[in-house]
């Protein structure tokens, strides 16, 4: 590449950014409850339900967002004390988290979202019950269960979440905050995605290969997309990994390394979720852009990065500039029936909550599909361009899980913006 020619490269990654519950149903039009005042940061709720302990979604102003490391109830040891207890391993699940968020000012208290793997559908309900007792007050977070196999034997149930803080972090970076309560992780216990600053939302990308060559090729594809977007490692907030088989983390931690460095303070969170596709693997990524946007107009944008070929079902990277940040907690349908069915009806539902909560799918920042069969993902490719704006898609991963709950195949989880 000459020297002009990479100076267009890097100047279109400056114009791109510039210009850029599973079981319950939102059938009802939502409560919004508020916890702050309407001029300080704020988390408000949208149909809280007291018996899940959840809301339908979580609307985030003024505030940092702390992303925690995805946890499971075992010892340092890598024993568990509760082996076979669903209710006793989500009980200590929360009480890390908590220690986690609080280790960047934040809490159970502040948490916006929760996403729940459980090794089980019938571990929901259980999960749920125990939910609704920790947040029987205040505000209820907005979860997305998924039903996976857990990296470490033995784990019933893993999770990571999104607290609000008004922990500062270093400037033009994500916060990453190494864990001084949760020993042993390879990576900072939770990162800090500064408010007021442009956040980046990257498609999930993969490549052919085995596991070790396809994380190595992936996170080298990803790397390249934070080049054109002049951005640098210290940026990232946050990677989520789908991967088969997902015991097998070490490799894809190991070529996450490689571009993060090998301090623990340097990488940040990785979240793991089974793909259950053989020997593959998909890595979506969050970063911050680290400066001010109040210039941009839109408050979002969208951007295909050199390489890439843009789709008609998302894009490849979207970028919130200014305003809210709505979490979604997981959608499916209220009485199953065909993929067909039940994908028009989460579409609907998602329609109806946004409005609701003043925002539309227009301003839809991220999606993640899950899907448990190849006719619930052929649906998914058909469907979303009658529900979505062409000019507006979400960046989105769709994977394929276990479960998603009893009858259901698909299920959605969903980050959006309000309008402004």
């Amino acid at each position: 590449m000459n020297p002009t020619s990479k100076l267009s490269f890097r100047a279109r990654g400056i114009l791109a950014l510039a210009a850029a519950a599973v079981v319950g149903s939102v059938a009802n039009r939502p409560v919004i409850a508020t916890a702050a005042g309407a001029d300080a940061p704020s988390l408000r709720s949208a149909s809280p339900n007291p018996a899940t302990g959840s809301s339908a979604a979580v609307i985030v102003s003024g505030f940092h967002l702390a992303h925690t490391a995805q946890v499971t109830a075992a010892g340092p040891d890598g024993k568990f004390t509760d082996a076979g207890d669903v209710a006793r391993q989500s009980g200590r699940c929360l009480e890390l988290i908590d220690s986690l968020l609080k280790e960047a000012d934040s809490g159970l208290d502040k948490i916006a979202k929760l996403h729940i793997c459980v090794t089980k559908p019938e571990h929901v309900s259980d999960v749920q019950q125990l939910l609704g007792l920790r947040f029987s007050a205040g505000t209820r977070p907005a979860v997305t269960y998924v039903v996976s196999a857990p990296t470490i034997p033995g784990a019933l149930v893993m999770m990571d979440a999104v607290g609000a803080t008004e922990k500062t972090p270093k400037p033009n970076a994500a916060g990453l905050i190494a864990s001084k309560s949760l020993k042993g992780l390879p990576t900072a216990g939770v990162s800090i995605l500064p408010a007021k600053t442009r956040s980046v939302y990257i498609s999930g990308q993969s490549a052919a290969g085995d596991l070790t060559e396809g994380a190595r090729r992936t996170m080298e594809r990803l790397k390249r997309t934070l080049d054109f977007l002049l951005l640098k490692p210290q940026h990232v907030v946050q990677l989520k990994a789908f991967i088969s088989p997902i015991t097998n983390t070490a490799p894809v931690l190991a070529e996450v390394a490689k571009i993060f460095g090998t301090n623990q303070i340097q990488i940040p969170p990785v979240v793991f979720v089974e793909w259950t596709a053989p020997n593959s693997i998909e890595i979506e990524m969050i970063a911050t852009t680290g400066d001010q946007s109040a210039a941009v107009r839109d408050s979002l944008s969208y951007v295909t990065p050199p390489g890439f070929t843009p789709s008609p079902l998302f894009s490849r990277v979207a970028v919130l500039n200014h305003g809210p940040t709505v979490y979604v907690g997981g959608l499916h349908a209220a009485a199953g029936g065909d993929a067909s069915t039940q994908i028009r009806e989460i579409f609907g539902a998602l329609d109806t909550l946004l409005r609701e909560i003043e925002c539309n799918p227009r301003h839809m920042l991220k999606a993640t599909y899950y899907v448990t069969d190849e006719k619930a993902s052929n649906e998914l490719n058909a469907l979303p361009p009658g529900f979505l704006d062409s000019k507006r898609l979400p960046a989105a991963s769709k994977v394929m899980v276990r479960g998603v709950a009893p009858g259901r195949t698909v299920t959605m989880d969903v980050i959006a913006t309000t309008i402004r």
